[in-house]
């Protein structure tokens, strides 16, 4: 399985936020120092996180974005999702029938294969909070809340 940069850093910036919800909100520029993440990617990836629900933001002099819901009712799917559009692209074996390389006949097994190994992998992903998240993270840093995962 693939995750873009996108999602990736999506995912370090959500957990950040559940990191710090105690300081209230987090500037972008904070966000991206902690996170070693590019201001200008960053704000485009807060600003779908805000379309998607997932973050809010506060406007003004001490201004900046916070969870819009508690980390244990987000799950990293749910990010994912946003990020991506979905978890997983097509099958290998859709990509190479629509191409016309074979024929469905042969390919459906592996499709099916595949859609199973993908709802497997869906189903756990949506069983891991951003709050279990944060806690691992906590669990694994040793000198500072600042982390990179």
């Amino acid at each position: 399985m693939r995750v873009s940069s996108k999602t990736d850093y999506a995912l370090r910036t959500v957990i950040d936020l559940a990191l710090h919800m105690d300081d209230g909100v987090s500037a972008a520029a904070r966000i991206a120092e902690r996170q070693d993440i590019p201001v200008k990617f960053l704000e485009q990836i807060l600003m779908i996180l805000k379309a998607g629900g997932i973050v809010e933001s506060k406007r003004g002099a001490g201004g900046g974005y916070f969870l819009a819901d508690p980390p244990s009712h987000i799950s990293v799917a749910s990010v994912m999702r946003l990020m991506e559009g979905r978890l997983f692209g097509p099958p290998v074996s859709a990509q190479r029938r629509r191409a016309g390389s074979v024929s469905s006949s042969k390919e459906l097994p592996f499709e099916e294969l595949w859609a199973n190994v993908e709802a497997a992998v869906a189903e756990n992903l949506e069983k891991i909070s951003i709050s279990e998240m944060s806690d691992r993270v906590r669990k694994h840093s040793h000198t500072s809340l600042d982390f990179s995962i």
